[in-house]
């Protein structure tokens, strides 16, 4: 082995090294850390509202709810998603807790407070959502190669048109040539 294979041969393990760590030790800190703070500000944002009183059930509930979001985030992932599943059979357990919380929370309120609360819910959801969906190296990857394979594929199509203008500029003349009226 010559000294610039053995020095491309070290680089490329190192780039995969780093690669790695980035992939499986940064990326989902980060993800991690990004989910939290999405979460604070949702719950500063709740917490801001003056249309939500503080002593209201369905508020402690969400900010509870947050909360729990805030301290476990680093356990929830698309992986754990899938086995929970697996697991139950795609059935969940009973009603949930919280769809039995949140429905005695919002019993007896005026329904523009109802879709205001339902608002803050729903944003939640939604974070979770996203944090579940990036957290996922294998998500990561299938959507890279996605992206990839769609730049790629339009990369071909625009050269395939430009070396095929000719040749179809001389189909669509014999076209207009044959379909003019006789």
């Amino acid at each position: 082995m010559t000294e610039i294979q053995l020095a491309t041969a070290l680089t490329s393990c190192l780039s995969l090294a780093g690669l790695w760590v980035l992939l499986f030790k940064l990326y989902p800190d980060y993800c991690v850390d990004r989910f939290r703070q999405d979460m604070f500000d949702l719950r500063a944002d709740l917490f801001d509202d003056e249309q939500i009183t503080h002593e209201h059930p369905a508020y402690g509930l969400l900010r509870q709810t947050i909360n729990g979001f805030i301290r476990f985030g680093h356990r929830m992932n698309l992986l754990h998603v899938v086995l929970f599943f697996l697991q139950t059979g795609g059935r969940v357990p009973a009603p949930s807790a919280f769809s039995t919380h949140w429905a005695h929370a919002l019993q007896g309120v005026k329904e523009t407070d109802r879709q205001h609360l339902e608002s803050y819910r729903e944003r939640m959801n939604i974070l979770v959502a996203q944090h579940l969906m990036r957290s996922s190296p294998l998500l990561v990857f299938s959507l890279v190669g996605l992206v990839l394979g769609v730049t790629f594929s339009s990369w071909c199509i625009k050269h395939v048109r430009r070396y095929l203008s000719r040749p179809l500029e001389a189909f669509n003349s014999a076209a207009v040539a044959y379909g003019r009226p006789s």
